[in-house]
């Protein structure tokens, strides 16, 4: 489980993030990171948390934020923010030309410091594609049953279904749910 303090590097999307509140930190009700991502790289898949908000605070650089529509858009510079409520398909990326900067906060925190260092790690491994999904597909669905992350067109309650089978199968098959290669087990409660 992530520090406050500690620096992960996603190689194909370009993103560095400094944890600075966790889980740990709030009692589970915050993930404050310090985001920084590189201009031209992959974008965020188009996505949605059932109980998540994000908040986006623009320090230096562009941010796109879709949240809804592919139409619906809004391009952030330094000193505004935007909301993602939870529930809302949404996507985001660096929409400049130079380093976007911003802090990015997550309520509740869940696991999704876990799922930032599995998916970070992942990349670092070479066991991601080119837009940063991991090619495996048992890590794909415990990834996507710790992070709580749906994709739009399908009905949720369906791909809730389908996330925890595949991720019983990939337990089954000998792979933790935890990714403890990338991160420390989630120790106390959050």
């Amino acid at each position: 489980m992530a520090k406050a303090g500690q620096i992960i590097e996603h190689p194909i999307t370009g993103e560095i993030i400094t944890f600075l509140k966790t889980a740990r930190d709030t009692h589970g009700e915050l993930l404050q990171m310090d985001f920084v991502c590189k201009p031209n790289r992959a974008r965020l898949v188009p996505h949605l948390h059932e109980v998540q908000e994000e908040r986006f605070e623009v320090i230096s650089g562009r941010l796109a934020v879709r949240i809804g529509g592919p139409k619906q858009i809004q391009i952030l510079l330094p000193g505004q923010s935007a909301v993602v409520p939870p529930g809302a398909v949404h996507a985001w990326w660096n929409d400049g030309d130079e380093d976007m900067h911003c802090i990015l906060e997550i309520r509740p925190a869940l696991k999704s410091e876990i799922a930032f260092e599995a998916t970070f790690g992942l990349a670092q491994d070479g066991k991601v594609n080119h837009q940063g999904i991991p090619k495996n597909i048992w890590e794909l669905a415990l990834l996507a049953d710790l992070s709580k992350s749906y994709f739009p067109g399908v009905p949720v309650a369906l791909q809730k279904i389908l996330f925890k089978g595949f991720s019983g199968l990939a337990k089954w098959r000998g792979y933790s749910p935890d990714f403890p290669q990338y991160s420390e087990p989630l120790t106390g409660s959050v």
